[in-house]
């Protein structure tokens, strides 16, 4: 997935949530920690996926970084380990990051094929064979653009039509 679908999806599935943006930004924080590096070369491409080309982004894609938070094991200790801290009060504001960041390596299993990254790095180096790929046309990633891009237009519509419907009710009753 794209870093904008993983903070939409993970924000929209907790979004009657108070802290749901912190779930969006634990989406989109295992790409972010090494596309920011690489963001100027990025923006200075003319089409969206010729980056992906660049010999930089393979040093950087097969990075130590990279496979460390896309792994469920870092995650899950993390996780685990933040947990079990005595005091309950830090791990009250850190969850929805690290429920966004699970969430994002979950969706990521699903829509990877043959650049996914070792799920159970580095104990193991299994990929789950994912069904569907965002980006490889071979994989279907026409018909997951659109689907997930129209599925995105429908929930936002929604949304929307909610918010103008709340808006309008007080309006009326004030």
């Amino acid at each position: 997935m794209n870093p904008y679908e993983h903070f939409f999806w993970n924000f929209a599935l907790f979004h009657r949530k108070l802290r749901a943006w912190k779930v969006g930004v634990g989406g989109i924080f295992p790409d972010l920690i090494y596309m920011i590096p690489f963001l100027p070369r990025i923006l200075s491409y003319r089409s969206y996926l010729e980056w992906m080309h660049d010999p930089l982004w393979d040093t950087i894609w097969d990075s130590l970084i990279a496979r460390s938070v896309h792994s469920l094991c870092v995650w899950s200790t993390l996780f685990i380990l933040l947990s079990i801290i005595p005091k309950r009060e830090p791990f009250k504001y850190i969850s929805p990051f690290l429920l966004g960041w699970g969430l994002h390596i979950a969706f990521d299993t699903l829509t990877h094929v043959s650049d996914g990254y070792a799920l159970f790095f580095p104990l193991f180096d299994y990929r789950f064979p994912a069904p569907v790929s965002y980006w490889e046309r071979a994989f279907h990633a026409g018909e997951y653009f659109w689907i997930s891009h129209a599925l995105k237009a429908v929930l936002l519509l929604l949304w929307i039509g909610c918010k103008l419907k709340r808006f309008l009710r007080r309006r009326k009753s004030s």
